[in-house]
């Protein structure tokens, strides 16, 4: 009899206890309002160094911005980093969303690179090689520069002395050289009728007399045009396409599509090879002294070669408007130096003064 009433007693005592843990899970069920708790958002470290795309030197004092473009984990308060290298150009930037992101670096007048960077679940450490920038504050249309020359297309630049500008334009599907002051009027050189006559032209220079890369596929030459008639009056025929020509008072120097820059001597009627571009296809090219520019249609970058030194620099061009907003040179073709020293550049609708 004992027996039973003991084990009565402990089946009521289980049955009492249940109820009183349901009755504490349910409330504590109901405290958090059938939320369940989401999982931390993970953040990694993103650290690095700036580093001069030339010589690999440190740049310090660089601004970087870097923004989110689109993120793994939805986070509408974080909007990203701004950090400044140090002394060895090395920056910080903790707590970075896994996913995609935008640099902006900035340096005074001297640096301006955009640069595009993935964070995965993970720490990482980045060099950052980036260009010195070439400011031009200077660009004019070519209306505004040739207002009685309504085509728009050019094919070469070349400043003169005297302060004018010589160019090579497309009418009627010829090559024909203009010469005028900015914004005055520009005259053809030479007979239409007769200018036909000569074979296409494309870039331009001066010695003693204009010089143009001229030809057809697989019958590529550089040309002497007579500056009164415009009539072609010596041919040179090369085994590569000339891009562009510039004149250093002496010699000329050629830029061809296999990347390589060549001297021609108009005295001895000879080529030489003088040295290789960092890239293929360069397009425009200018001498002053022993500073050689050169730039590449889809580069986007201008190279800088010092004669003397026998070194290249890599330069973006920028330009900066009058409020200090920036924008990227896309797309120049040619070059020329004006008698000031001042290079321009062109991309066929505008030009740009550095």
């Amino acid at each position: 009899m004992a027996k039973g009433v003991t084990y009565r007693r402990v089946k009521q005592l289980v049955t009492v206890s249940f109820i009183v843990l349901f009755i504490y899970w349910t409330n504590c069920w109901k405290e958090q309002d059938h939320q369940i708790t989401a999982p931390q958002t993970p953040n990694y470290v993103l650290n690095g160094q700036v580093l001069d795309i030339d010589d690999f030197t440190a740049v310090s004092g660089c601004s970087l911005s870097i923004k989110p473009a689109s993120l793994l984990y939805e986070d509408s308060t974080f909007i990203g980093h701004q950090v400044i290298t140090d002394s060895n150009g090395i920056f910080e930037a903790p707590g970075l969303i896994p996913g995609h992101y935008s640099i902006s670096v900035y340096r005074d007048d001297i640096y301006i690179h955009n640069e595009s960077l993935m964070m995965l679940h993970e720490d990482r450490s980045v060099e950052i090689k980036i260009p010195k920038i070439l400011v031009s504050r200077l660009r004019i249309s070519i209306s505004e520069m040739m207002p009685n020359l309504d085509e728009t297309d050019i094919y070469g630049l070349q400043w003169l002395n005297d302060g004018r500008l010589s160019i090579i334009k497309n009418q009627d599907s010829m090559r024909v050289i203009a010469v005028g002051e900015q914004g005055d009027v520009f005259d053809m050189i030479g007979n239409p009728l007769l200018i036909s006559k000569n074979p296409p032209f494309w870039g331009i220079t001066f010695l003693n007399s204009y010089w143009v890369a001229a030809g057809e596929l697989f019958n590529y030459k550089i040309c002497a045009v007579d500056t009164s008639s415009g009539l072609v009056i010596e041919q040179i025929e090369t085994p590569y396409k000339v891009n562009d020509l510039t004149a250093d008072g002496v010699s000329l120097f050629v830029t061809s599509a296999s990347g390589k820059v060549y001297v021609y001597d108009i005295q001895t009627k000879t080529y030489s090879y003088r040295f290789d571009v960092a890239f293929e296809n360069p397009s425009g090219i200018a001498c002053y002294s022993s500073q050689i520019w050169i730039n590449g249609f889809s580069e986007n970058y201008f190279y800088h070669f010092d004669l003397n030194m026998q070194n290249q620099k890599t330069y973006r061009p920028v330009f900066i408007d009058e409020d200090g907003n920036w924008s990227w040179i896309s797309f120049t073709k040619y070059l020329s130096f004006d008698e000031s020293g001042h290079l321009w550049a062109s991309n066929g609708t505008m030009f740009y003064k550095f």
